[in-house]
């Protein structure tokens, strides 16, 4: 994933920071990572809520939706470049 994200990520604050004032840009990005942070740790937290039966099938989703986002970041990051 991060082969796929890190181009992404860095064309994308390009983009942001020609697109917008400094303030503006930096402000843009800062909430970016403010928001995937957060989705991070509710990610964590039902994960550690889930009961031991049900851990494997949400795991899978996790995985699931990992590989999804890799594959929609990785096409924006192909676009962008």
């Amino acid at each position: 994933m991060p082969v796929l994200i890190g181009p992404g990520t860095i064309s994308a604050s390009v983009v942001i920071g020609q697109r917008h004032d400094p303030i503006s840009a930096c402000l843009i990005i800062l909430i970016s990572v403010a928001t995937c942070l957060v989705a991070i740790v509710l990610m964590k937290r039902i994960h550690d809520l889930v009961k031991p039966r049900n851990e494997p099938l949400v795991e899978r989703y996790f995985e699931i939706a990992g590989r999804i986002t890799a594959l929609v970041v990785g096409t924006v990051s192909v676009e962008m470049i």
